[in-house]
């Protein structure tokens, strides 16, 4: 199965040795890594090239909320490329929360804005795979482990 994997560092494995689109590729998928770390969902519609594939995913946000940007902007960019896909599936991850931690005032906003994105994602008519779900490893507040990242392959393919 050919899976194209759009998004920003999580996507692109930033921190980890092994991320989720690695344990896609593990289950024997053709996986194309489409990940660039702070990307936001304007720079992935500018730069996303359909291609005809198996399943589509599209994994952003969290980047967008620290630029204050709206979660309607930002579901309207991930709308955009929806319309644009050539996916036979198209699957949308809801980024997970970040770590509401004192030195980091600034996560309980992009955490609402997440939420609030989380509750128009949830309005389309594609696959939804919600890492606000998974149980949460952090390595700085807003990254995750390596084990976050196999659950959430485990997720992805269970929605495949």
């Amino acid at each position: 199965m050919k899976i194209i994997c759009l998004g920003d560092s999580f996507t692109e494995g930033y921190l980890v040795d092994k991320g989720y689109t690695e344990y896609l590729k593990d289950a024997g998928h053709q996986v194309i890594n489409l990940g660039i770390n702070g990307d936001r969902t304007s720079g992935m519609l500018e730069r996303f090239v359909p291609e005809v594939c198996d399943v589509q995913i599209i994994f952003g946000g969290s980047n967008d909320t620290f630029d204050n940007i709206s979660p309607e902007n930002i579901f309207a960019n991930i709308k955009e490329i929806l319309s644009k896909s050539l996916g036979e599936k198209n699957i949308v991850i809801i980024p997970p929360l970040m770590e509401l931690e004192s030195a980091y005032p600034r996560y309980e906003i992009n955490n609402r804005t997440i939420n609030e994105l989380g509750y128009l994602i949830k309005s389309l008519d594609v696959s939804i795979v919600d890492a606000r779900k998974i149980e949460p490893s952090y390595i700085d507040g807003l990254h995750m482990r390596q084990d976050f990242h196999k659950k959430l392959a485990d997720e992805i393919l269970q929605a495949i």
